[in-house]
This record gives structure tokens, C-alpha cells and sequence, in this order.
């Protein structure tokens, strides 16, 4: 009974990640990922690292598993719950695979742009959860990037400067009023 659970527990790791061998789930031990990666699990055998990421899509609610190999490449994606109502999740589902944080480009289905984005989100978050889990540091260009698209569709009166400012530096970012 216990393999049973254990094998159903795992089946949504390994299907994004099928040469993994075990995972341990390290969520606790890492700090500074994106509020939207809601757990991180890591292959025992140094294979890369799961992520189970909230995101928005059409509606709230869309969660994500990504799996990330040992050397930043994408091994799979798959949408496990949406409340969005078009069925487009499955085209998206493993879109990225073979991508990594350097050469990271959307991936954009018709008729499904806020689903897409909402897919584009939650992969970049893993994306830069990875570079962290594997102890790196996340450039602030990527990081800001990252947040100016959290904050796409956010309405602000015409001529508002906008800040961000890095928590883990404490430097302080304008945005470009082009993306304003």
C-alpha cells in the first residue's frame, strides 16, 4: 500500500520528469523564489528539481508542474489543475522543454493569449527558482523582467512613475515609461 501512495504522490513529478529516480520535497529550505512556486522537489539523485507554481491564466487558480534538470533545461511542463474554460493547457504542456533561463522564449497559443501567459509565468518562476535552488544568484534584470510581467495589465494613471525595489539588495528600479 505504502509503494501505491507513493507511486500516486510521485506520478505528477514523473511525468514531467521521467528519468527521476526519488524526489524529497526541499520547499522549506529555499528562500527568496517567487510567491507563486508553492512547492520544490529534488530528485535524490542530482537529476533537477520539480516545481509546482500557481499562476494566473484566464482565471486564477492554474497550477503547474515543471521539471528542471541538472544543467537549467526544461524536462517537462504539464497543467494539473485551470479554471480557465478553453482546454488550450494540453497544447502548452511541454512547449518548453529543452529551454533554460538564458535562451527562455513564450510560448503563445491562439485564441488562448491569457492562458498563455498565465503558462509563460509559471515556467519563468521555476526557471528562476531553479537558478536559486541550484545556489545561484538571479541577475536583477531577469528579476525585474519578471516582475514588470506580474504586473502586465495593472492600470496607473498616465505620466506615474513606478519603482520596484529588490529585497534581497535593497537597490531601487524605475521601470521604463515604455512599459508603463
Amino acid at each position: 500500500i505504502a509503494e501505491n501512495n507513493k507511486g500516486a504522490e510521485f506520478a505528477p513529478l514523473l511525468a514531467v520528469m521521467p528519468d527521476a529516480e526519488n524526489f524529497e520535497d526541499v520547499t522549506a529550505t529555499l528562500a527568496g523564489v517567487p510567491e507563486s512556486v508553492i512547492a520544490i522537489y529534488k530528485e535524490t539523485t542530482g537529476k533537477g528539481y520539480v516545481f509546482r507554481v500557481v499562476s494566473t491564466g484566464y482565471k486564477s487558480g492554474m497550477v503547474i508542474m515543471i521539471g528542471i534538470d541538472s544543467e537549467g533545461k526544461i524536462t517537462g511542463s504539464k497543467c494539473l489543475e485551470t479554471q480557465d474554460t478553453f482546454g488550450k493547457e494540453p497544447l502548452i504542456d511541454n512547449s518548453y522543454n529543452g529551454q533554460s533561463l538564458a535562451d527562455f522564449a513564450p510560448n503563445l497559443i491562439a485564441g488562448a493569449t491569457m492562458t498563455s501567459n498565465g503558462y509563460r509565468d509559471a515556467v519563468s518562476n521555476a526557471l528562476q527558482s531553479f537558478t536559486l535552488a541550484s545556489g545561484g544568484k538571479l541577475d536583477p534584470a531577469i528579476a525585474l523582467e519578471a516582475k514588470i510581467a506580474e504586473l502586465a495589465g495593472v492600470v496607473v494613471p498616465e505620466g506615474t512613475k513606478i519603482q520596484l525595489l529588490d529585497m534581497a539588495t535593497g537597490e531601487l528600479y524605475e521601470m521604463p515609461e515604455s512599459m508603463v
